[in-house]
């Protein structure tokens, strides 16, 4: 009975070095893809687009790394998301929306930025005037509850509001998406 038990599959050994190196694989397939995953689809989808996104019938070059979202306002509002290598997470997100305001009459962005601050608690408002296009009137808002919002922007026609959140204000891309959101109109 004995060389009878040896011959079953619970008694044989296991090829450990080949479920060792097929489990490394594995994860690291499985991590790689993690970290990879973000760039992989914004690279996709530029190639896919040719780096444009679409938004009330208006087609809005992006630069390179940045990738149109879909949002649950749909048409009523542009999302773009950056990528960066090596980061699991998109942090950075431009949101473009029709600059209608719920307030009555039209609004300066140092306006709406100040009835904001008050809702929030702020007793004195410190935003920094930004010029990044001359159609478009811009503000840094620096509100503590709020750190990663780094840019806010109405066109001076008050037919747009702009915004650009993240971690690193990426000035140099949202200047380029407002002069691309302006020109194509």
């Amino acid at each position: 009975m004995s060389g009878e038990a040896k011959l079953r599959w619970w008694n044989r050994a296991l090829p450990m070095k080949m479920i060792g190196v097929l489990l490394v694989t594995v994860v690291t397939a499985w991590v790689t893809y993690f970290y990879l995953e973000p760039t992989l689809r914004a690279w996709l989808w530029a190639f896919g687009h040719h780096s444009t996104a679409t938004y009330q019938g208006l087609s809005v070059k992006v630069p390179w790394m940045w990738r149109q979202e879909e949002t649950p306002a749909g048409q009523r509002q542009l999302r773009l998301v950056r990528a960066r290598l090596g980061e699991p997470v998109e942090f950075e997100s431009i949101v473009i929306s029709d600059g209608e305001s719920t307030s009555p009459g039209p609004q300066t962005v140092a306006e709406r930025l100040q009835a904001l601050a008050e809702k929030l608690g702020h007793k004195d408002f410190r935003g920094t005037p930004m010029n990044l296009d001359p159609r478009f009137s811009c503000m840094a808002p620096h509100f503590d509850q709020v750190r990663d919002w780094q840019v806010s922007c109405l066109s001076i026609d008050n037919y747009w509001s702009a915004n650009l959140y993240g971690p690193v204000p990426d000035v140099d891309s949202f200047k380029l998406v407002l002069q691309n959101m302006a020109s194509s109109r």
